[in-house]
């Protein structure tokens, strides 16, 4: 008897508002895109604070709706010690957090260790992953990515006014800085004609394909958490 009312304990913390793969994705996307812009936009170990800041109120505004926007460890377990998060979405939101800073560290680590421009300041290295060929694209995907990602955070979220504009601008500047790290910052495959970005098959790669692709997913990715989110809810 005792088996199986833990049975069916397991199952309801399994099936109830604790798990939501959704609302933990958007803490480990949230963390990463933040340690991400700390690190590019840090010099000589100094963090700028008001690009920390400003990208703590895009990303805030950006997966408030799938999981609140902690985004930080201490600000979780604050939250639990009065009450406003049970235990195991906390333990899940800090596993969530710290793969997301992870994760930021190692992705920007090695973006710098193929750039000419930064060789040597950086202690990781993974042959193959990020040559110096592909680099710029992989910027351009990475910040059309998270551009994509704040874009439908607006339209799906149904954002408005100055929380709609405030969105989608911060998103854009926080991809343009996350694409600098390894070509010039556009995003936009009209405004590359417009600047002449296009000299090669391997440009229309960089300034076109990647962005459009990288949009892309960033909207689809910000609709399937919500789904799942919303889901959860529903279902409880």
């Amino acid at each position: 008897m005792a088996v199986k009312v833990a049975k069916t304990d397991f199952k309801k913390i399994l099936n109830s508002e604790d798990i939501r793969l959704g609302a933990m994705f958007a803490e480990l996307i949230g963390t990463f895109v933040l340690t991400c812009t700390i690190l590019v936009t840090s010099t000589d170990g100094t963090v700028n604070t008001l690009i920390a800041v400003l990208a703590y109120l895009i990303m805030w505004l950006v997966i408030s709706q799938l999981s609140g926007s902690h985004m930080n460890p201490a600000v979780t377990l604050g939250l639990l010690s009065v009450k406003q998060i049970t235990p195991v979405k906390a333990m899940g939101y800090i596993i969530a957090q710290v793969i997301g800073a992870i994760l930021a560290l190692i992705i920007v680590m090695q973006f710098l260790a193929a750039n000419p421009l930064a060789a040597g300041v950086t202690p990781f290295e993974i042959t193959g992953l990020t040559d110096q060929s592909w680099l710029p694209v992989l910027s351009q995907f990475m910040g059309a990515l998270v551009f994509g990602f704040g874009i439908g955070s607006v339209f799906l979220g149904k954002k408005q006014g100055f929380d709609a504009a405030f969105t989608a601008g911060g998103s854009f500047l926080i991809g343009l800085l996350i694409a600098s790290i390894g070509s010039a910052a556009i995003l936009n495959p009209a405004v590359a004609i417009g600047v002449n970005a296009f000299t090669n098959n391997w440009s229309t790669l960089v300034y076109a394909v990647a962005p459009l692709i990288g949009i892309a997913i960033g909207i689809w990715g910000y609709k399937a958490l919500l789904w799942e989110v919303t889901s959860t809810k529903a279902k409880n």
